[in-house]
């Protein structure tokens, strides 16, 4: 195993450890959601491992949330959050009869 510093979601930095694959995916989908609740930016955000999914509840709406996708890419990206193929996040906006963004594929 490798140590890799990666920043957060939200500007924190984090040192992560590199496992397999899929080790390494759960383990930045669970930090960002760590660091977007420390930031206070987020009503929820889970990991759905078995469905490669982080859940993000944001109180925005739905047109905010399908702009806020690219954002969410591009940001993880430059902070070292790297998903394997396949990871979608779902973007679940304030209100929640309001059907969820997914922002696919990483």
């Amino acid at each position: 195993m490798r140590r890799v510093a990666v920043a957060g979601a939200f500007g924190a930095t984090l040192a992560v450890l590199a496992g397999t694959p899929s080790t390494a995916n759960i383990d930045n989908a669970r930090s960002m959601c760590f660091f977007a609740k420390l930031a206070g930016k987020v009503t929820s955000c889970n990991v759905e491992r078995a469905a490669e999914t982080v859940h993000v509840g944001l109180p925005i709406s739905v047109e905010k949330a399908q702009m806020v996708c690219p954002t969410f890419k591009e940001r993880l990206a430059s902070n070292g959050f790297v998903f394997d193929a396949g990871w979608v996040i779902n973007v679940i906006p304030g209100d929640q009869n309001d059907k969820a963004v997914t922002c696919a594929p990483f």
